[in-house]
């Protein structure tokens, strides 16, 4: 959760900017094999590039789906971060 803040233009409009890169180390538990992709969907199909600079779509809470690939194995894992603002 993070503060409303200006983005958007208004402190009151439930939308603020994240850093989902903050918790690839949280994901990864350190692992450098690990590469992390966040998308804005369920089906993996809209990717978020801007991971360090993120803003809600959503009205509260929005639900960012999280794809973690190990490089040596090939093999995917997927699960869910919530993201709210606080008003």
């Amino acid at each position: 959760s993070v503060c409303d803040d200006e983005t958007g233009g208004s402190t009151t409009n439930e939308q603020a900017t994240f850093n989902l890169f903050s918790k690839v180390e949280e994901i990864t538990q350190g692992d450098q094999t690990i590469l992390v992709n966040f998308y804005e969907d369920e089906a993996l199909e809209n990717q978020i590039t801007d991971t360090e600079n993120f803003v809600n779509t959503q009205a509260n809470p929005q639900v960012v789906y999280v794809e973690a690939v190990d490089l040596d194995t090939d093999c995917t894992k997927t699960t869910t971060l919530t993201i709210e603002v606080i008003p």
